[in-house]
C-alpha cells in the first residue's frame, strides 16, 4: 500500500470474507497489525556557520587561557523536523568555493550536529558554501546550504578554563586529610573531566600531586602529625587546568589519656567517675578539644569490656552503679576527636557492706525548679542529709555551696528553686554518719541558645555576605559559636533541605559564595553550646551581577547592511535583561567601536546595522545588559555584499493529483548582484511573521512541488536566489493546497422494511475544498457476488446533496447488501468507507408474515394449540407470541409473549372446562412480532383422571409395539379408543388421533431405527383424550444373515460353519445368540440348538446316512431374530459287511459268494476288495 505519511503509526485490519458476509460482522476487528511507515530525512533545522579563534582572553576570575593561532569555521545545525527514523541519522557536510559548481566532501557520515573547519591563510575574505545532507536507513534526505565568509583574523576565544572548586573544606585525622569540595561555578563552556589534588606544607610553592583524578572526598594519607599543610584543588576540562582553590589543616593522632580519673563510691547508691580532659594527642602534639568520650567498664579484670556511653559530649563525669559488695569492677576512659578514639585511663573500684549512703538519686527539672529525689541508705546509722550544688563553667564544676545542711532522714527529697535557665548544675546528697558519703548527680537546667538577636545581608554576584548580633540570653553553658545554614528550594516547607556552610566560630559574620545569581536563598543563624543548636533567625538575599554574554551571534551579509542575528543569555547574572548594546567597526582594533544602539527591547534579538560599504570587512560586537552591569560582547564579522533580486513570475499552482501539496514556479532574477546563482531557497509561512525553510536549496531548478501541507490551509512562500553573497531578495506567493475530500467518518446502516438506511459523519478533512455532496452506492451480495469486487456495485444517488442519511428503498427483504458512501468535492470524490472497512453491510427486514392455520385439542383443563404457515421475512423466526380470550375477543391475555422455540404446537394447561377459549399466533424474530394469526377456539374437557397404566414397548425392525393396561379411572365416561403420538429431536408426531378400538396394544410403523422415541398413550372419551402414560424405547433393524455359511459331510454328521453378519442392526450388546435350524424337506424346520454369539462352528450329530439335509442360521438380537442363510449337506460313512458270505471249493480254486452289505452308509457302492 502506497501513498502513507512517514512518521504516521497505521493499523490495518484484514477481514475474511466468506458468501455469508465479511468477518467485521461478528467482532470490533478482524486481524490487525500496526505499522509506521518511515522516509528519507527532510532538511535540516538552523543551518549556521560561527568563527572561533584561539587568543588571549581573561574572563572574571583571572585565569589566562593562552594564546594560539589556529582559525577554524563551525558550521552547526538542527536535526530535521521529519528526520524519518531517527535512530539511523548521520549528515554529510560538504563545501563549495565556486558558488556550488564542484563541491569536496569534508565528512561523509558523522552522528554529530556541527563539523569544524580550518581554512587555509589563501582563502582568508573569500565566500565558500557548506552544504549538509542528512541521511538514514531509507536514503539521502533533502540538502541544505549556508554562506559564510573565511575569517582574516580570530576574535572570539575558545572556551575557558574552569574556575576554582567551590566549598573546599578540610577535615584532619592521623596522619591523613579528609577534603571535600563542589564542582566550580563557571567551567568555560566545557565539561569538567579531572579534578587534581595536591599538598605542601607551605602556601606558595612546593605542591606534591597527590592525584590527577580525585574525586570528592578524598583522603590524602601518609602524612606527618602536627605538621601544618596547605591543600589546593584544581578542575581541569579540555580547555586545561582551571584556577585552584586551597585550605590548610595540621593532621593529629587521637588524643592522650584524660587524667584524674577517680571513683567515688556510695554503698548501694550510684557512684561517681570523674577525670580531666587531655591536653595533648598521643604522640605529644596539639589537641582540638575532644569531642566526646567513651567509658567501658569490665568485670573480669579487663578480658572483656562493656561500653557504659559511646560518646558523652564534653562532660568529664559520669554516675555509675557501684560494684557489689566484694566484688571488683575495673573502668577506663579514653575521648573522642576527629582523629579517632585516643588512650584509655584506667581505675578499679571494690564494694563494701559498711558505708553508709543514698541510693538511687535521681532529678525532675521544671523550668528553673530542679527536684532531687533519692533512696535512704541501705546500711542504717544515717543522723540526716546534706545538700549541694555547684556550677558548671565549660567541663568543670565550680565550688560546691550548700543548700540543706542537715535534712531529716525522713524526708528522701529536695527541691532547688534558685537553678538558673539554661544552666548546668552538679548536685551532691550527703548521708551524714561516720563516712559522710555522698551521690552525685549532673543536671542541665533548660538547653540550648536562643536566637541571634539581629540578622542583615547583602547579595553581589554568585555571593551573599549576612551579619547577625549574638543571643540577648545566653546563659551557661558557655556558647561555643554559630551554625551558619542556607536553602534554595521551598525553605518555607515542612522538612526544606538546609545545607550547613559552618559550624562554629563566633564571628558575626559570613560571606557564602558558589551561589547562582537570580536565585532567592534563605539563610539561617544559630548559637551553639554544649547543648546543642538554639533557635534560629534567617534572612533572604538574591545574588546578582553581570549577564553572560548573547549567545549564537550571526551575520548576514546583505547588500549595504548586515543583519545580526543571537540568542538571549542564559544566564541573567540574576537580573532582567534590559536590552543590548550594539557595536561595529572596520579595523584590527576593537577598542573603538560605533555603537549603533545603547539599550533596545529585551525581546528582540536581532538588529539590522545599514549604511555599510559593499566589500569592507566590518566587526560586530553585541553585549546583554541588565541594573547590575553590561556583559563581555560576543564578536562576529561579515562583508556586505550585493544580492540577487527577487525571481520573477512566481506563482503557485494547486496541485490537485497530490495531496496537502502546491507547486511552485518562478523565473530568474533580473539582477544576481555580479555572483553564479548557486540554487533557490523556497521558505513558507501561515501567518507571514513566522517563516520556517520548506527547501534550502532546490539547485537550478526554478519550480518546485511543496508537500506535507495541510489542505485549505493559505501558505504564503518566499523564494530567494542563493549566490556566493547569500540569500538574495525574496518573491512573495500564496496559495492553499486543495484534494479530494476525506472518508466519510461513521458510516452505518439501519434496516428496516424492504429498506436501508445509511448514515455518516462529515469527513474531518474536506481536502481544502467545501464538500458539495455524498455519492451513494449498493451492491448485492451473493453466492455469485461480493461486494469487495467494485464491479458490482451501482450508484443510487451520485449527490446526495449536504445531508448525513439516505434511504435506499425497494430492495427485497433478507437479501444482504452491502452500501458504501463518499464525499464529492469540486476536486472529486473521496475514497470509500469508514473505520477500516470500504462498506457496511445491512439485510433489509420486516416482522413475520402470520401463521395461516391453528387448530385446537381439547383435554381436561387444557387446550393443545397447533399452527403452521409463518413465513420469516427477513431474520428468522425465533419463536412465538401466544394471545388468549375468554370473551369472544374482547380483551386478550398473554399466554406467552415469545415461546424462544421454533416449535409449532404448545399446551395451555390451567384452563376450565367446558369454557370456550380463542387462540391467536404471531411469530417473533430480532425484527419484533408479526401480525397475528386468525382466531382460533376450543373448549377443555374431563377426561378420565389418571393415564394409561403398565405403558410397555417391545421394539422391532422400523417398528414398535406398544401394550398397556385399562385405566381403572375413567370419569364415568367409557374409553372410545386412545391417542398415540411420539416425539424424537423436540418434535412431536401424532401417530393416530384415535384408535376407534379399546384394544390396548398398538404397533407404530414407518420408524427410524436407532433414533430414541418417547411414546405417549391418551385414552379418548367423548370428553377428550387424558394425561398420557409415557414410554421410551428405540427401534432397531433386524440382524443380516451370517455370512460364508458351509457343510462339510461325515458320518451320521454334517461340520457346520460361519461367519459372523456384515450388520446386526443393533449394538453388540444387543445380541443374544445365533439360531441353528435343519429341515429334510424345505418346508419343515426343527430347531437343532442355540449356541453363543462368539462361536463360529457346530458339530451336527445323529444324522442318517445318506440323508439329505438342509440347514438355516440366523442371528437373534434383542429386537428379533435376524435373517437366515441356508446350506445342505449329506452325510455318509463306509458301508457294514457284506452278508451271507460262502465259499465252494475246486480244482485249485475257491469260490466265494456274498450278498450286498445291509448299509452302504450312504452312499453308492462301487465295488468289493477281496484278500486271501
Amino acid at each position: 500500500m502506497t501513498g502513507l505519511t512517514a512518521g504516521t503509526a497505521y493499523t490495518f485490519v484484514v477481514d475474511a470474507v466468506n458468501m455469508d458476509g465479511t468477518s467485521y460482522r461478528y467482532s470490533d476487528y478482524g486481524a490487525q497489525i500496526s505499522v509506521t511507515p518511515t522516509a528519507t530525512p527532510s532538511a535540516v533545522t538552523s543551518l549556521t556557520t560561527n568563527v572561533s579563534n584561539n587568543v588571549t582572553i581573561s574572563y572574571p576570575d583571572g585565569a589566562s587561557v593562552g594564546t594560539g593561532t589556529g582559525t577554524y569555521l563551525t558550521v552547526s545545525w538542527g536535526v530535521p523536523n521529519a528526520p524519518g527514523d531517527a535512530a539511523t541519522i548521520s549528515y554529510r557536510v560538504e563545501i563549495s568555493g565556486d558558488g556550488g559548481i564542484t563541491w569536496s566532501t569534508l565528512s561523509s557520515a558523522t552522528t554529530s550536529t556541527e563539523h569544524r573547519w580550518a581554512p587555509t591563510p589563501s582563502l582568508a575574505g573569500s565566500q565558500v558554501l557548506f552544504r549538509v545532507t542528512p541521511s538514514n536507513v531509507a536514503g539521502a534526505g533533502v540538502a541544505s546550504i549556508v554562506a559564510a565568509t573565511v575569517p582574516t583574523q580570530s576574535i572570539a576565544g575558545p572556551p575557558a578554563r574552569p574556575s576554582p572548586p567551590t566549598t573546599l573544606s578540610a577535615t584532619r585525622g592521623d596522619t591523613s586529610v579528609t577534603l571535600t569540595w563542589a564542582p566550580p561555578l563557571a567551567t568555560g563552556g566545557l565539561p569538567v573531566t579531572s579534578y587534581r589534588l595536591e599538598y605542601s606544607t607551605t602556601a606558595a610553592s612546593g605542591y606534591t600531586v597527590s592525584s590527577n583524578n580525585a574525586t570528592s572526598p578524598f583522603t590524602v594519607t601518609g602524612l606527618t602529625n602536627n605538621t601544618q599543610y596547605y591543600f589546593r584543588v584544581t578542575a581541569i576540562s579540555a580547555a586545561g587546568t582551571g584556577t585552584s582553590s586551597v585550605v590548610s589543616a595540621t593532621p593529629n593522632g587521637p588524643a592522650a589519656a584524660p587524667t584524674a580519673l577517680t571513683y567515688t563510691a556510695v554503698a548501694g547508691a550510684q557512684s561517681t567517675l570523674t577525670w580531666t580532659a587531655p591536653t595533648t594527642s598521643s604522640n605529644g602534639g596539639s589537641l582540638v578539644a575532644p569531642n566526646g568520650y567513651r567509658v567501658e567498664q569490665s568485670t573480669d579484670d579487663g578480658a572483656n569490656w562493656t561500653s557504659l556511653t559511646a560518646s558523652m559530649g564534653g562532660v568529664t563525669t559520669l554516675t555509675v552503679t557501684p560494684p557489689a559488695n566484694g566484688t571488683t569492677i575495673r573502668y577506663r576512659v579514653a575521648a573522642l576527636t576527629a582523629a579517632g578514639l585516643g588512650d584509655w585511663e584506667y581505675v578499679s573500684a571494690t564494694g563494701t557492706s559498711n558505708l553508709v549512703g543514698v541510693q538511687a538519686l535521681r532529678a525532675t527539672v521544671s523550668g528553673s525548679n530542679v527536684t532531687l529525689n533519692w533512696d535512704a541508705p541501705a546500711t542504717s546509722g544515717a543522723t540526716g542529709y546534706k545538700v549541694e550544688r555547684c556550677l558548671y563553667s565549660s567541663t568543670t564544676c565550680g565550688a560546691y555551696s550548700v543548700l540543706a545542711a542537715n535534712q531529716s532522714t525522713s524526708t528522701l527529697s529536695y527541691t532547688d528553686a534558685t537553678a538558673v535557665y539554661q544552666s548546668v548544675y552538679g548536685y551532691r546528697v550527703t548521708a551524714l554518719s561516720a563516712s559522710n558519703l555522698a551521690s552525685v548527680l549532673v543536671v542541665h537546667v533548660a538547653g540550648t541558645p536562643t536566637a541571634p538577636a539581629t540578622i542583615s545581608s547583602s547579595g553581589s554576584s554568585e555571593s551573599a555576605t549576612i551579619t547577625w548580633t549574638a543571643p540577648s540570653q545566653s546563659p551557661a553553658p558557655t556558647l561555643l559559636g554559630y551554625q551558619v545554614e542556607i536553602c534554595s528550594s521551598a525553605c518555607g516547607a515542612v522538612g526544606a533541605t538546609y545545607t550547613v556552610v559552618r559550624d562554629s566560630g563566633m564571628t558575626l559574620s559570613e560571606t557564602i559564595g558558589g551561589l547562582n545569581n537570580g536565585v532567592t536563598y534563605t539563610i539561617r543563624v544559630a548559637a551553639r553550646n554544649l547543648l546543642g543548636v538554639g533557635s534560629y533567625v534567617s534572612t533572604t538575599v538574591t545574588p546578582r551581577g553581570a549577564p553572560a554574554m548573547p549567545g549564537d551571534l550571526q551575520a548576514i551579509a546583505g547588500n549595504g547592511q548586515v543583519f545580526l542575528d543571537w540568542t538571549a543569555p542564559t544566564n541573567t547574572g540574576g537580573s532582567a535583561i534590559l536590552g543590548y548594546k550594539i557595536e561595529y567597526g572596520t579595523g584590527s582594533s576593537l577598542a573603538s567601536l560605533n555603537v549603533v544602539s545603547s539599550l533596545s527591547d529585551p525581546a528582540d534579538t536581532s538588529f539590522m546595522v545599514t549604511g555599510l560599504a559593499n566589500g569592507t570587512s566590518y566587526w560586530f560586537r553585541v553585549s546583554a545588559v541588565n541594573s547590575v552591569s553590561t556583559s563581555g560582547g560576543a564578536l562576529t564579522s561579515a562583508i556586505p555584499v550585493a544580492v540577487a533580486s527577487a525571481p520573477t513570475s512566481a506563482t503557485v499552482i494547486t496541485n490537485a493529483s497530490i495531496p496537502n501539496a502546491l507547486f511552485l514556479n518562478w523565473g530568474t532574477p533580473t539582477s544576481t548582484g555580479g555572483y553564479t546563482i548557486a540554487g533557490y531557497r523556497v521558505e513558507m509561512s501561515t501567518d507571514g511573521t513566522n517563516w520556517t525553510v520548506a527547501q534550502a536549496n532546490t539547485g537550478l531548478t526554478t519550480q518546485w512541488n511543496v508537500r506535507g501541507l495541510t489542505n485549505g490551509q493559505t501558505y504564503q512562500f518566499r523564494i530567494s536566489a542563493i549566490t556566493a553573497a547569500g540569500y538574495g531578495a525574496p518573491a512573495v506567493v500564496s496559495g492553499i493546497p486543495q484534494f479530494e475530500p476525506g472518508v466519510p467518518l461513521g458510516t452505518s446502516v439501519v434496516a428496516g422494511d424492504r429498506r436501508l438506511t445509511v448514515s455518516w459523519s462529515t469527513p474531518s478533512n474536506n481536502g481544502g475544498s467545501p464538500i458539495t455532496g455524498y455519492r451513494v452506492e449498493l451492491c448485492t451480495e451473493s453466492s455469485a457476488q461480493v461486494c469487495d469486487n467494485d464491479a458490482f456495485f451501482v450508484t443510487v444517488s451520485s449527490n446526495t446533496g449536504l445531508v448525513n442519511s439516505y434511504t435506499i428503498t425497494g430492495l427485497t427483504n433478507g437479501t444482504l447488501y452491502g452500501v458504501r458512501v463518499s464525499a464529492v468535492n469540486d476536486i472529486g470524490v473521496s475514497a470509500f468507507g469508514y473505520a477500516n472497512f470500504r462498506y457496511v453491510l445491512g439485510r433489509p427486514f420486516s416482522t413475520p408474515i402470520a401463521p395461516n392455520f391453528l387448530y385446537t385439542t381439547s383435554g381436561n383443563r387444557f387446550l393443545d394449540l397447533n399452527w403452521g404457515g409463518a413465513t420469516a421475512n427477513g431474520y428468522p423466526i425465533l419463536g412465538y407470541r401466544i394471545e388468549m380470550t375468554a370473551d369472544n375477543g374482547v380483551s386478550w391475555s398473554t399466554v406467552s409473549a415469545n415461546t424462544f422455540s421454533t416449535s409449532t404446537s404448545l399446551r395451555v394447561n390451567g384452563l376450565s372446562n367446558g369454557v370456550q377459549y380463542g387462540f391467536r399466533v404471531s411469530a417473533v424474530s430480532y425484527a419484533g412480532a408479526g401480525a397475528p394469526s386468525g382466531v382460533y377456539f376450543g373448549t377443555p374437557r374431563q377426561t378420565s383422571s389418571g393415564g394409561v397404566p403398565n405403558l410397555r414397548a417391545s421394539v422391532g425392525d422400523a417398528q414398535v409395539t406398544l401394550n398397556w393396561s385399562s385405566p381403572s379411572d375413567t370419569a364415568g365416561v367409557p374409553i372410545v379408543g386412545y391417542r398415540v403420538t411420539h416425539v424424537a429431536g423436540g418434535v412431536t408426531t401424532v401417530v393416530t388421533e384415535n384408535t376407534l378400538s379399546t384394544t390396548t396394544n398398538y404397533t407404530v410403523f414407518g420408524l427410524t431405527n436407532g433414533t430414541s422415541y418417547t411414546f405417549n398413550v391418551f385414552p379418548v372419551t367423548s370428553n377428550g383424550y387424558s394425561n398420557a402414560g409415557t414410554v421410551v424405547a428405540r427401534p432397531q433393524a433386524l440382524s443380516l444373515a451370517p455370512r460364508e455359511f458351509k457343510a462339510q459331510s461325515r458320518d451320521r454328521q454334517v461340520f457346520l460353519q460361519w461367519t459372523a453378519p456384515s450388520s446386526i442392526g443393533s449394538n453388540n450388546d444387543q445380541r443374544l445368540f445365533y439360531r441353528i435350524e435343519s429341515s429334510e424337506d424345505g418346508s419343515t424346520w426343527t430347531r437343532l440348538t442355540n449356541v453363543s454369539v462368539a462361536a463360529t462352528s457346530y458339530l451336527v450329530t445323529g444324522l442318517t446316512n445318506g440323508t439329505n439335509y438342509r440347514f438355516r442360521i440366523s442371528l437373534v438380537t434383542t429386537v428379533g431374530v435376524g435373517a437366515s442363510t441356508m446350506t445342505s449337506s449329506t452325510p455318509f460313512g463306509p458301508p457294514t459287511a457284506v452278508r451271507n458270505l460262502a465259499a465252494t471249493a475246486g480244482d485249485r480254486a475257491v469260490t466265494l459268494t456274498w450278498d450286498a452289505p445291509a448299509d452302504l452308509g450312504g452312499g453308492q457302492l462301487v465295488g468289493y476288495r477281496v484278500l486271501v
